[in-house]
């Protein structure tokens, strides 16, 4: 099974330091280096090239924090959440605001930032209900601060 944990050596966890990963990223992909596979067989050359695109995923999933939290939470064999009523009807508050060419971006912005912080400690603290509730959030408030954007 594919692990970006394991496949760049990190210790599975959400908390990830930014700067260390981009490391493990780099180390990683210098052992996968097609000059390093010049003079190899085709199944070497094709092997590090299959390495070098898992490295790659690897890290587009963890760079991103809501990639990484739905892997972790589909590690836990969990459903992912897929509604939260009262949390929809937030939203369609926000739209309502926007098409009255209201300027939320700001109350948008330190929502995101608060789900992001109750996401870290949900997962700091394996409460991963309520982590899988925010990362819902999360992913529609992502959502739709592009869309305004």
């Amino acid at each position: 099974m594919f692990d970006p944990f394991m496949l760049l050596g990190l210790k599975k966890q959400y908390d990830l330091d930014m700067e260390f990963l981009e490391k493990a990223y780099f180390a990683a992909q210098k052992e996968t280096h097609p000059d390093r596979f010049l003079n190899s067989s085709s199944e070497e050359k094709a092997e590090a090239s299959k390495r070098s695109a898992d490295i790659n995923r690897a890290y587009f999933i963890l760079k991103d924090p809501l990639r990484r939290a739905e892997f972790l939470l589909k590690e836990t064999n969990r459903e992912l959440f897929s509604h939260d009523p009262l949390f929809l009807e937030e939203l369609m508050h926000w739209k309502e605001q926007v098409a009255a060419q209201e300027d939320i971006r700001d109350d948008l912005f330190r929502t995101q930032k608060n789900l992001f912080n109750t996401l870290e400690t949900s997962f700091k603290q394996k409460e991963y209900g309520e982590a899988e509730k925010v990362l819902y959030q999360l992913t529609y408030v992502h959502k739709f601060l592009k869309e305004i954007d």
